[in-house]
């Protein structure tokens, strides 16, 4: 699977949690991870921690530098 491609997969799983308030720990469910395997097998699913520790961190991080451009470009 191509970095892109894991990307995109990992941006769609955080629009799971951001946008239907889906818990995190959803991605240890054993049902879940089956799901995920029959859509896509080489896609690695990550754990809550890592969610939490690492995306949606960067999320929000994305998320306020675009709000500061758009503020700045307003100005």
């Amino acid at each position: 699977m191509t970095f892109d491609v894991q990307k995109k997969i990992n941006e769609g799983l955080l629009n799971l949690f951001t946008k239907v308030c889906q818990s995190f720990k959803v991605v240890e469910d054993e049902g879940f991870k089956n799901v995920v395997k029959l859509l896509n097998l080489a896609y690695k699913l990550p754990n809550h921690h890592t969610i939490s520790k690492v995306h949606i961190p960067a999320l929000h991080e994305k998320s306020l530098n675009e709000t500061k451009e758009l503020i700045t470009n307003e100005s």
